[in-house]
C-alpha cells in the first residue's frame, strides 16, 4: 500500500463519527478510501456523514499538511515503520472475512505481531477479572488444549481469564490474539505488560483505536464484538450475571 492510500486509512479512522454506514455508501464496492477523503460536501450529506465529520474531511481537502490530525498522521505512518506493526483496512484481503461480516466492522485494524494468525479458526475465551484459583487454572488448561488443536484462543488482555487464557496459548508454544482497547502504543493493564510482549511475539495484538487511545471504559464493549467477531465461538468461564463477558457478541 502506497503512502498516500496508508495516510488516507488514517485519517478515516480518526475522523471522528465516520462509521461504517457512512463509509460504506462513499467508498462503494472497492472500499476506496480516496472516494470517501475526496468526495464533495453533498456527497457527504447524502451519505448521512455527521456535520463534525464531513467538516474534519472537508478542512483536510483544502490543507491536508495543516489539518489538526495532520501531525497524528504522521506519528501514525512513523509507528507503522516498527517491527511487525501492521494496519489492516477493510478492504484488504488480509481481513478477517468472519469479522466483517459483522453488523459494524472496524475500518481498519491495528496489529502488532503476525496479522495470518487473524485468518486462522479462532475461539474466544472471556470471563471473570478475579476469577477463583480453580477458574483461572481451568481457563489455562482449556487454553491449552484448544491450541494444541490447531485453534487459536482469542481474548481481550484483560487480568484474571483473559491473562490465564493466553498464557495457556502461550505454554504450549502455540500463538494467540488479544483485542485490546486502547492505542496500540500502550499496555492495560501495565501488570500484562510482560504476557502483552510475549503475545505480540508469538501471537498478534489488535486493536480497531488510533494510537494513543486511553483505556476509556466504553472502549471495551466495542473491544469485545470484535473478540467475538473473530471467533467462531465464546467460551465464557466463571463471569457473573452482569459481567460484560456474557454480552460478548458482534
Amino acid at each position: 500500500m502506497d503512502k498516500r492510500t496508508l495516510k488516507q486509512w488514517l485519517l478515516i479512522n480518526r475522523v471522528a463519527g465516520l462509521g461504517y454506514s457512512s463509509f460504506s455508501k462513499l467508498a462503494g464496492a472497492d472500499g476506496c478510501p480516496s472516494q470517501v477523503v475526496m468526495a464533495s460536501a453533498s456527497v457527504y450529506e447524502r451519505a448521512g456523514v455527521r456535520k463534525a465529520a464531513r467538516d474534519q474531511l472537508l478542512e483536510y481537502q483544502k490543507a491536508p499538511d495543516t489539518h489538526p490530525l495532520a501531525q497524528q498522521l504522521e506519528q501514525d505512518l512513523l509507528w507503522l515503520e516498527g517491527d511487525q506493526h501492521h494496519l489492516i483496512p477493510i478492504s484488504s484481503s488480509a481481513y478477517p472475512p468472519l469479522l466483517k461480516n459483522t453488523p459494524s466492522p472496524p475500518l481498519v485494524l491495528y496489529c502488532v505481531g503476525d496479522p495470518d494468525y487473524l485468518l486462522w479458526p479462532q475461539l474466544a475465551m472471556v470471563g471473570s477479572r478475579n476469577p477463583s484459583a480453580s477458574g483461572r487454572e481451568l481457563a489455562e488448561s482449556f487454553s491449552r488444549s484448544l491450541a494444541l488443536s490447531g485453534i487459536i484462543v482469542t481474548s481481550g488482555l484483560a487480568l484474571g481469564v483473559d491473562a490465564a487464557a493466553h498464557t495457556g496459548a502461550l505454554k504450549a508454544n502455540k500463538p494467540t490474539v488479544a483485542v485490546v482497547g486502547t492505542g496500540l502504543d500502550r499496555v492495560y493493564p501495565q501488570k500484562n505488560h510482560a504476557l502483552a510482549k510475549q503475545i505480540a511475539a508469538q501471537g498478534v495484538i489488535v486493536s480497531e483505536f488510533p494510537l494513543g487511545t486511553a483505556p476509556r471504559p466504553q472502549n471495551f464493549p466495542r473491544r469485545n464484538r470484535i473478540i467475538s467477531g473473530l471467533s467462531l465461538g465464546v467460551l465464557v468461564v466463571e463471569a457473573a450475571l452482569k459481567s460484560g463477558s456474557r454480552f460478548c457478541r458482534p
